[in-house]
């Protein structure tokens, strides 16, 4: 969020900047006039006697003095702590004009963990070779199990390079983890039917993200499989991987579903053409239907359609959805609502007829997948057993052991 400066003559604001970096600038209230300040912030969290506190693109706290009149840098980092913040739009802090500091510090990275049907945890994080705090899951990059169960493709971020990652491939029964992905900014994984391969998103320094995939044991290099000129934010492959379907963000930033033909030409081809944000494609393990998120309601449901041909739409969830997984039989649906995972029953007739929706259970999960045993393998966030930290004299404390009045 911006910040105003105290003289009431600029504010400070935060500016994305390529390759995936950002960078603080000062607007100037009168006249609109935008100064890039040197080094890399991601956002300004709070001024206090000549000190400016803000977050780096590391993640971490940093703090210099600054003048608005005359400071355009804020390269000068004076160390404040090492204790890991909470991100969320930014790192969640906050500085008083008297100096006091209140932030949320996160417990520990997120962790994959393993559930039962009803909820209950059955495992933790398959990670060796570490701790798990040294594994930074994201929970936007997605997690998905192998066709076999054996293998889970997740992504980890980079600690010192802002919304930017790879894709790792663990072992579930040993918890090996192998990185499949070096310096791709990779997201989105999907396997493909046999299991032989992972598609995912791509987003380059320059240029809208691209679908690649790679094989999992890394037998050859990755290779580019669908270019467009919009970016491509997610792909899945039919059973029988003869399609695939694209999430695409068009112009408007209004988000689109595509159809590719991988034994035919491989142009794009719209899949859905109604004026509303649709995401989120899962083809049923039968290959009948696809379920996909839309907000045409008014907010985001997940709906059912014939594929790959044309057809009626259902709406299979109730007051929201999103993230929906089909069960192996093609007549389960489990989806998302807020921290709900919902089951949905499909009648067992030729048309789609939602027969019983039942609340699995609630918890704080996000990027989660089903397992063949019935199981679900999820990330839990660090954020769920944050705390709130108060630091009265801040700044006060900060001039002391600078030695300065």
């Amino acid at each position: 969020m911006p910040m105003a400066l105290p003289d009431g003559k600029s504010v400070l604001a935060m500016s994305y900047k390529e390759p995936h970096e950002t960078a603080l600038v000062k607007i100037r209230v009168a006249d609109g006039q935008v100064t890039e300040l040197e080094g890399r912030g991601e956002n300004p969290i709070g001024f206090a006697q000549g000190y400016l506190l803000f977050g780096r693109n590391d993640g971490k706290l940093g703090v210099v003095p600054f003048d608005p009149e005359n400071t355009g840098t804020v390269e000068a980092v004076i160390p404040v702590m090492d204790s890991p913040l909470q991100r969320n739009s930014g790192l969640e802090a906050a500085l008083s004009r008297a100096g006091d500091l209140v932030y949320v510090k996160a417990a520990d990275r997120s962790r994959i963990t393993f559930l039962d049907a009803q909820g209950h945890i059955t495992g933790g994080n398959p990670v060796t070779g570490g701790s798990p705090d040294e594994h930074n899951f994201y929970p936007e990059g997605g997690i998905r199990v192998s066709p076999n169960g054996r293998q889970i493709v997740v992504r980890e971020m980079a600690d010192n390079v802002i919304r930017r990652g790879d894709l790792w491939v663990y072992d579930v029964a040993s918890g090996v983890g192998q990185p499949l992905t070096n310096g791709a900014n990779a997201s989105a994984p999907e396997w493909t039917p046999d299991g032989h391969r992972v598609v995912y998103s791509v987003r380059p320094d320059a240029g809208p993200s691209e679908a690649w995939w790679v094989p999992a044991d890394r037998s050859s290099p990755a290779e580019r499989l669908i270019a467009m000129p919009n970016p491509i934010q997610q792909i899945v492959i039919s059973p029988d991987s003869r399609y695939a379907v694209l999430t695409v963000r068009d112009p408007k930033a209004e988000l689109g579903l595509y159809l590719v033909n991988l034994k035919g030409d491989r142009k794009p081809q719209p899949l859905e053409t109604a004026p509303f944000d649709e995401s989120s494609p899962e083809i049923s393990p039968n290959g009948h239907w696809l379920t996909y998120v839309s907000d045409e309601s008014g907010h985001h449901e997940v709906y059912v359609r014939p594929f790959p041909g044309g057809g009626a739409h259902v709406q299979v969830s109730a007051d929201g959805g999103s993230d929906s997984r089909w069960g192996k039989n093609s007549r389960e649906i489990v989806y998302r609502n807020a921290d709900q995972f919902v089951i949905a029953r499909l009648g067992s007739g030729g048309n789609v007829v939602v027969a019983q929706r039942d609340v699995l259970f609630s918890g704080p999960y996000y990027g989660y997948d089903l397992l063949p045993n019935g199981g679900i393998v999820a990330l839990r966030p660090g954020s769920v057993d944050a705390e709130i930290i108060v630091v009265t004299n801040f700044v006060a404390e900060l001039k002391a052991k600078l030695g300065k009045k």
